[in-house]
């Protein structure tokens, strides 16, 4: 009964899917598992990528606050920036898509969008190792 109703609301197309994956169990298994561990793999080069971003963070900022004591944390982010953008593409090669729905290539603006690389990040990061800035009220 269930599966009447799912053919009836998949329609023509649909079911014809439907029928081509019963008929090949194997082929659908293993499109699925290559599409999961591409977006397991993906996942982790984005944990790569933060976890880069926190130590390139913790190194320059450091490196920043020793030349300029007085330095904010946007200065840091902005000093920062570029560095981080040149870099993003040797730690990692993909990453999801922002819909998790597949893998897409590692840009500033991919990376952007799953991961707030941004001056509060800066801010927040600094405050959680201890580093001490100065803080404008924006």
């Amino acid at each position: 009964m269930i599966l009447q109703v799912l053919e009836w609301l998949l329609g023509s197309t649909g079911r014809a899917l439907l029928n081509f994956i019963k008929a090949n169990p194997l082929l659908f298994n293993t499109l699925a598992v290559i599409f999961l561990a591409a977006l397991g793999l993906g996942h982790l080069q984005l944990w790569k990528i933060k976890k880069k971003s926190e130590e390139m963070l913790k190194n320059e900022s450091l490196k920043i606050l020793s030349e300029n004591p007085d330095a904010s944390a946007d200065d840091i982010y902005q000093k920062i920036l570029p560095g981080w953008r040149r870099s993003i593409r040797s730690w990692a090669s993909f990453i999801p898509h922002r819909l998790e729905f597949f893998p897409v290539p590692v840009t500033e603006k991919n990376v952007l969008e799953k991961f707030d690389f941004n001056e509060s990040w800066v801010r927040e990061k600094l405050t959680e190792y201890k580093i001490a800035i100065r803080m404008d009220m924006e």
